[in-house]
């Protein structure tokens, strides 16, 4: 009878042969290991915040660009007017490097349109002194900020600073009601007491659906509806949507692919160069296969009592914890998570209280049942989100 539209009644139990005849049942339902996420989210009280509107945000700065490439063409040794995808972080007098043949250039000026630079090639080379001549510069070379040079008595260089942008949060409402019968409140079960089981199936359910909105929420102020003017429907941030770096596998996970993802995933770390790695059962097994020396299985407080498995690697620590979620159109996923950049929100103001609760609504319109619901008004917050600088990372691709 699973699936059964509500209210429940005696004659869905006696259907499903579950009215107790003096037999006791323990229903053990465990919940942990299928929210990993949130359980890393809300294992620090500190990454739990209420927050007194449903919307909010916050600023994130942007990060100075310290390497460039050339969009269109390759450049001989003699030309000096480059064109560069952002000259944007660039003044007049600084040093751009290459790397692939040690040539140091001098910008003297930048066009406004932010892509064109004028430049003196082999700035440092001299028959005195040695250095790099001028070589072509190829579409594959990168250009390396090493600094600037500015003359004795000069004038004051330009002022280049990045502008803070702003970030939006909001939260929503998730709603799981249910409904008890008064004769089905007062049987007797194999199951056990009606006013307690249902309770904990719709919690766990509850918990589930809040799990997946961490996963695979986007953000979103929806007043397309009618009477969203006045009662807009909010959609909720999720890790996938805020992963700034993604690494295509496209095939089976190798060691090599592995080690690279990682030197990519911790270049931008909050947490000591430790993150949590959520898998598909999948990428595990790949995991496993070859690097069983270099994990080992923990679950403590440390963990919040996720059971996980910890690999060191030269890049940082990682937790790998297997998801269920990831399945499906999912199965090839990962999502490396810098846990210390993610906020449970949940609504709070005015003496009111929307985090998760369970409502007791009693008989609706005369109804002879009782109806319940599992109630929450909260949202992820997910920072470090930005491609520049990526501190969540997502793999996909897996075969």
């Amino acid at each position: 009878m699973a699936g059964l539209g509500g209210p429940l009644g005696t004659g869905d139990m006696r259907s499903a042969n579950i009215v107790d005849y003096n037999i006791s049942t323990d229903i053990m339902r465990l919940v942990k290991d299928k929210t990993p996420a949130m359980n890393y989210v809300l294992g620090k009280a500190t990454r739990k915040e209420s927050v007194d509107t449903p919307e909010w945000f916050w600023f994130e700065d942007d990060n100075y660009t310290w390497h460039w490439q050339l969009s269109l063409s390759t450049y001989g040794s003699a030309d000096v007017t480059l064109t560069i995808a952002d000259n944007t972080y660039l003044k007049v007098g600084d040093l751009l490097k290459n790397p692939s043949t040690g040539e140091v250039i001098r910008i003297t000026a930048k066009d406004a349109g932010g892509y064109t630079i004028t430049v003196v090639r082999a700035a440092t080379f001299s028959a005195t002194y040695g250095g790099s001549g001028p070589s072509s510069i190829l579409t594959t070379d990168y250009l390396v900020m090493i600094g600037n040079v500015n003359q004795e008595g000069g004038a004051l260089p330009s002022a280049i600073q990045t502008v803070e942008s702003r970030k939006y949060g909001g939260v929503q409402e998730i709603r799981d009601p249910f409904k008890l019968t008064w004769v089905l409140e007062a049987t007797k079960l194999y199951t056990g007491d009606p006013n307690k089981q249902e309770p904990i199936k719709m919690a766990i359910q509850h918990a589930l659906k809040m799990e997946r909105l961490a996963l695979f929420g986007e953000y979103r102020l929806d007043l397309s509806v009618a009477g969203s003017a006045r009662f807009p429907a909010r959609y909720s941030h999720g890790l996938l949507a805020n992963c700034g770096g993604t690494t295509n596998v496209a095939g089976p996970l190798t060691e090599d692919a592995w080690e690279f993802f990682l030197e990519d995933a911790f270049r931008w770390c909050a947490n000591k160069k430790q993150k949590l790695f959520l898998c598909s059962r999948r990428i595990a097994t790949y995991l496993n296969s070859f690097a069983r020396e270099k994990i080992q299985v923990v679950q403590d407080k440390s963990t919040y009592g996720v059971r996980i498995q910890r690999m060191e690697s030269a890049h940082g620590t990682v937790d790998i914890a297997v998801h269920d979620m990831l399945e499906q159109g999912y199965s090839g996923y990962g999502i490396m998570v810098d846990v210390p950049l993610c906020k449970w929100r949940p609504q709070e103001g005015n003496g009111k209280n929307l985090d998760t609760q369970l409502i007791d609504h009693g008989s609706i319109s005369g109804e002879s049942a009782n109806t319940y619901e599992y109630y929450t008004v909260a949202g992820l917050e997910v920072r470090g989100g930005s491609s520049s600088y990526p501190h969540h990372y997502k793999m996909y691709g897996v075969t």
